[in-house]
């Protein structure tokens, strides 16, 4: 009887762990970044004219480096946010700075990709959770 009760209670906080991490992923993340599209309203025309490259043992991600002009003078932005995608030297890509803030920004194009990666993840966690309760 002891058994079932341990037995109940971790999955139960499996349950939990990928309920919590499924409505971060899906809903939170991608929630704020759509917050930040809304405060980043500045369009200037971006160059990507360097990588930005992160390494650990199990993977390499990239970051593109961003150039553009920005009140006269040529100005270089690094998205905090690095994905397995290989940017492309030299393409042209449109950005949305905050006017208030002109170190917060956003691409459009990239914000879409990373949302939608997220949402997948965050419904598979979610569905990880349902399936961990049901059996």
């Amino acid at each position: 009887m002891r058994r079932s009760i341990s037995v109940r209670r971790n999955i139960s906080i499996i349950f939990f762990v990928f309920l919590l991490t499924g409505i971060i992923t899906a809903i939170l993340i991608p929630g704020m970044m759509r917050k930040q599209e809304e405060r980043c309203t500045l369009e200037v025309s971006a160059t990507i004219v360097d990588i930005a490259v992160s390494e650990s043992e199990d993977a390499t991600n990239y970051a593109p480096v961003y150039a553009f002009l920005l009140d006269g003078e040529m100005t270089k932005r690094t998205p905090n946010v690095y994905t397995s995608t290989h940017p492309k030297i030299g393409q042209e890509v449109t950005l949305y700075l905050n006017p208030d803030n002109t170190e917060e920004f956003y691409e459009p194009q990239r914000n879409n990709r990373i949302i939608h990666v997220l949402r997948i993840v965050g419904f598979v966690a979610m569905g990880v959770a349902v399936l961990v309760l049901i059996f």
